[in-house]
């Protein structure tokens, strides 16, 4: 088998995170209102608007953040969008993290730099679920010029505790099922992610998962109480390579919900063996060709086409790879779905093979695979919908808390510096 072990992130992890409030949005009715409108017309007059309303308590308007908050010396991550730091309030020490978003680049107008801000905001600012991290509001500091968007502050990111290799079986599959409820939330709201990974998801104290950074989110179609079944599909390359699934690279536009079930696959396979299974659904990858063969003799387009009606669901036996004179060769790999089913405990494998389909129209749907998937039921699964919000943990049930500065990876970038 090729493997393709963990490496540094293009975006370090950044631990955008989560604490609880009853104060209801002001801009869901951005995200209530047409999508068309939503997606087209977000930019510098829509935000300033926002800022300025100091109407609601999700937003300020202050000379420096400084008048609200401490801001404390460790920073979570940094990546392109901009940085995340620790702060902690003034009025009642409580801690915070601050997405402080990157300044404008000479290269974008002020249009299409605010469109990118609002957009991240107005979708994470709506979102109320356990699994999904819990956005406050957002401040300008106008002392630097910056938009700062405050959220909850969690312990641990998936992405240390999984490197660490601490992680047990039972435990990551809770983790699994967590992030599933988390987007089965989104998708019935009508919100694709979009990036999906081990990175962007965090873990409180109490075990409970959050899915954070909707940076590249996108609204596919109007939320509840709206019946209409067309959805906006996706266009252009966005997300992490090892998670991406191929039709984002082979098509113009594509469906956002088969993506993010895709990537979900991905994740699994990630936490279970601790390695990405190819850099990325590429067919110059060998072992993304490896799980792409044994198919039949039609090209990857063909296979990211086909249709239900005219495919087997069924998966073939483990075939090993041969050579041009069609002999087996000695010491090969497995190809076809096997090549990553494998990889898996035998359990999981229905599920995930279902989920990881090279044809998006093949994949399983969030909503039928946590209602009708045996293995996802049997999954004992952590919870905080106690009384005021407290976590319910299953008896024995033990969540690993690795700090990411005691990670392997943390050991790695050490050594490289």
């Amino acid at each position: 088998m090729i493997e393709t072990p963990f490496c540094l992130p293009d975006e370090p992890i950044g631990n955008e995170n989560r604490v609880n409030h009853d104060i209801k949005p002001i801009a869901t009715r951005f995200i209530l209102s047409n999508v068309k409108s939503k997606t087209k017309s977000m930019g510098l007059t829509l935000l300033k608007n926002l800022v300025k309303n100091n109407t609601n308590q999700r937003y300020e308007y202050f000379k420096s953040k400084s008048e609200l908050y401490d801001e404390l010396k460790e920073t979570l991550g940094k990546g392109s969008g901009g940085s995340v730091k620790i702060v902690r309030r003034k009025t009642d020490d409580r801690i915070f993290a601050a997405k402080i978003f990157r300044h404008k680049s000479s290269d974008e107008n002020h249009k299409e730099y605010f469109k990118k801000i609002t957009n991240e905001y107005c979708i994470s600012s709506t979102l109320n679920h356990q699994n999904v991290i819990n956005t406050l509001h957002i401040v300008y500091d106008r002392s630097h010029n910056q938009m700062i968007q405050i959220q909850e502050y969690c312990e641990y990111d998936l992405f240390s505790i999984v490197v660490s290799q601490m992680m047990t079986y039972k435990e990551i599959k809770c983790c699994f099922k967590q992030i599933l409820h988390g987007v089965q939330y989104l998708h019935g709201i009508g919100i694709a992610h979009r990036d999906l990974k081990l990175d962007n998801c965090v873990i409180t104290k109490n075990g409970t998962v959050k899915i954070i950074d909707f940076g590249v989110a996108m609204i596919y179609r109007d939320p509840p109480p709206q019946t209409t079944k067309s959805i906006i599909m996706s266009t252009g390359i966005v997300g992490s390579d090892p998670y991406i699934p191929p039709e984002v690279y082979m098509f113009n536009k594509y469906d956002p919900r088969a993506v993010d079930i895709w990537s979900l696959s991905i994740l699994f396979v990630c936490m279970y063996t601790r390695r990405f299974p190819w850099k990325g659904p590429h067919l110059n990858d060998e072992s993304f060709q490896l799980f792409c063969q044994g198919r039949g003799s039609r090209s990857l387009k063909q296979l990211l086409t086909c249709r239900k009606q005219s495919c087997s669901h069924k998966r073939s036996k483990p075939r090993k790879h041969t050579n041009g004179s069609g002999k087996t060769e000695e010491g090969s790999n497995i190809v076809g779905p096997e090549f990553l089913l494998q990889q898996i405990p035998a359990e999981a494998r229905g599920t995930i093979d279902r989920m990881c389909r090279l044809a998006p129209s093949e994949r399983i749907g969030i909503n039928e695979l946590l209602e009708e998937d045996e293995w996802l039921q049997e999954i004992e699964m952590c919870s905080s919908r106690g009384i005021d919000d407290s976590p319910i943990m299953y008896p024995h049930h033990h969540h690993t808390q690795v700090s990411s500065d005691k990670s392997h990876m943390a050991k790695w970038r050490k050594n490289k510096t």
